[in-house]
């Protein structure tokens, strides 16, 4: 709190970031006093903490976290405390003796996450910093998909549709396919940060007869893992007649010579 000379009274509120993460004045407060531990007991420099874990995961998937403490001086220490918040594990440390603990993690809420793992006695304080940054999974919407419910063989129409981020995280590496028949269209995205729209030119002679199923499939990942989201609608083509009937056969063999070469 801070008083001014007219007796007026404010709240301090700061943060800082450090490698994207967001950092409280409870946060900050609590770092200064480790480092201020540390740096009393001496001996604490001659103790080796390190920790490794994903810098990326899952919203309620487990984090694992491995670390490994070694004593590089020349006393032998007892009843150290190594701890992630409330999980704690109590080991001696002889002289040039390494120790590894593994510790787990559950994240709840997006975004960026710093936290300690802290190892002391009354001999030393030491302490790592980690990084991780916890995503729900990445989720693409397909909206607003307009087509005609029927063509004539002589018709061209066009199928158009809607890709949307659904998520937090943002979904990468992004390849949109839609199939009709033996023709297929591909396009291609680096990310989806924002409503992409769609339109394909499709001629009537490249349908089958009667109906038609166009697959609209999405894939794509978040350097975690991969995914898809897909749908379909259903054309009609009208009657043709004799000749139309040949057309499309054989415009259908054209198709599928030409897939199997490209």
């Amino acid at each position: 709190m801070i008083s001014t000379i007219r007796n007026q009274t404010y709240k301090l509120e700061f943060k800082s970031s450090y490698a994207k993460s967001i950092f409280g004045k409870e946060d900050i407060n609590d770092i200064l006093d480790q480092r201020q531990e540390e740096s009393e007991k001496v001996y604490s420099s001659n103790i080796n903490l390190r920790c490794e874990s994903e810098d990326k995961i899952h919203l309620n998937q487990t984090l694992e976290i491995n670390c490994s403490i070694k004593n590089n001086g020349n006393l032998n220490l007892k009843n150290i405390e190594v701890c992630l918040e409330n999980q704690c594990s109590i080991i001696d440390l002889p002289i040039m003796q390494e120790k590894h603990i593994i510790f787990q993690k559950n994240f709840d809420k997006e975004g960026h996450n710093t936290f300690l793992v802290v190892a002391k006695n009354d001999d030393i304080s030491r302490s790592y910093k980690l990084n991780v940054l916890a995503l729900d999974k990445p989720s693409i919407l397909i909206k607003n998909i307009k087509s005609p419910e029927k063509v004539d063989f002589e018709e061209s129409f066009f199928v158009e549709f809607e890709i949307e981020k659904d998520s937090f995280a943002i979904p990468k590496n992004v390849e949109i396919i839609m199939v009709i028949n033996s023709i297929e269209q591909k396009w291609s995205l680096d990310e989806l940060d924002s409503t992409r729209l769609y339109k394909f030119r499709i001629k009537g002679s490249d349908l089958k007869l009667n109906s038609n199923i166009i697959r609209i499939l999405v894939r794509y990942n978040d350097h975690i893992d991969t995914y898809k989201t897909e749908d379909k609608v259903i054309i009609m083509l009208n009657e043709p007649s004799f000749i139309q009937k040949i057309m499309i056969f054989l415009n259908q063999i054209s198709h599928k010579i030409n897939n199997l070469f490209s």
